[in-house]
């Protein structure tokens, strides 16, 4: 066992499986209470296995014998990043929703604002900064497409429609 021990962080591709693995346990374990990861935990998990993955690979081709073959593949590893970067880029932008920590109630919620022809605004339970309830509370549609929770200028946005939920996720509104 200390053998192993010995060689587990000389492994980058190894850890970062060891830290994946953690981190969907973590999520079933949440999940469990109702609640899930806020959106910047995901986004910072995947930054860390995107680049432990890319790391691990980069060290496993280093540990290789033959020089030719050390370039070979570090040349092809390059090419596949060079044509994988954007469309990780891309998937990252789209799936972004900006995330704001209102006050509404009297109850703390964790808005997410989508929006493509109007701003979907789902608020969710608070729980603390780095999890949130996992049921939608509230959902508001707003006839504009700009987020109309950040709003520096003060303008009001037209609501379309509210809806409330209970606590199991039912329209109650």
């Amino acid at each position: 066992m200390k053998k192993i021990g010995k060689y587990i962080p000389k492994i980058l591709l190894l850890d970062t499986a060891v830290f994946l693995a953690m981190a969907v346990t973590a999520l079933f374990v949440i999940k469990a209470f109702h609640m899930t990861f806020r959106e910047w935990v995901f986004f910072a998990a995947g930054a860390i296995i995107l680049l432990g993955t890319i790391a691990g690979v980069i060290q496993l081709i280093l540990k290789w014998e033959k020089r030719s073959k050390k370039i070979l593949w570090m040349a092809i590893f390059g090419i596949i990043l060079l044509f994988a970067s954007p469309v990780i880029y891309f998937i990252a932008v789209l799936s972004y929703t900006p995330e704001h920590v209102v006050e509404r109630d009297g109850k703390r919620y964790v808005a997410y604002v989508k929006g493509f022809r109007h701003a979907d605004v789902s608020y969710y339970d608070y729980v603390n900064a780095v999890v949130v309830g996992d049921r939608i509370r509230i959902r508001e549609v707003y006839k504009q497409r700009k987020d109309p929770l950040e709003n520096p200028s003060g303008c009001e946005y037209e609501i379309q429609s509210t809806i409330y939920y209970d606590e199991n996720g039912n329209a109650i509104e």
